[in-house]
């Protein structure tokens, strides 16, 4: 059996992360999901001013309050999510308040259903499991795509 310390996993991490990026330059992932309703956590989070201001820095594009949530349902689309994990993709840091920590952000520049600009967003500190990716867009999307729970879209994602 073999031990890693927490420096040793640091490293086999960074470098895993560097062989996904040298092997998925200008690659584009496909995950194929379906909407569902949240909790309404990513309205909250997202309307709080050090992470309005941090998405329109890092990503280009005020969002919309909130998150549109959709579950993956077939094993390629779980591979590519996970995939995610292993890549670098945009680092929103955590923000230090008096009183609480906020959370660092990964972000991919992405589109749904040829709509952009979108980004999925993996926070560190969720309720979600993997299989539930997280969507955000200037746009409120259920609109602008007309989408109900149920509905199949497919994100392409931008690493």
């Amino acid at each position: 059996m073999i031990k890693l310390t927490d420096e040793g996993e640091k490293m086999l991490r960074e470098c895993a992360e560097s062989l996904v990026d040298l092997f998925a330059k200008n690659r584009i992932v496909k995950i194929k999901a379906k909407v569902t309703s949240g909790l309404g956590e990513g309205r909250i989070f997202v309307s709080l001013p050090y992470y309005m201001e941090a998405f329109n820095k890092f990503l280009g594009f005020q969002p919309y309050p909130g998150t549109l949530n959709a579950v993956i349902y077939d094993r390629i689309s779980m591979e590519n999510r996970l995939l995610l994990d292993l890549s670098r993709g945009i680092l929103i840091p955590e923000h230090k308040e008096p009183n609480r920590v906020l959370g660092s952000v990964k972000a991919f520049p992405a589109s749904i259903n040829s709509v952009s600009p979108v980004a999925v967003v993996i926070p560190t500190r969720t309720t979600h499991p993997k299989s539930v990716v997280e969507l955000l867009s200037p746009h409120k999307l259920r609109e602008k795509l007309e989408l109900e729970d149920g509905d199949e879209i497919e994100i392409e994602v931008y690493l």
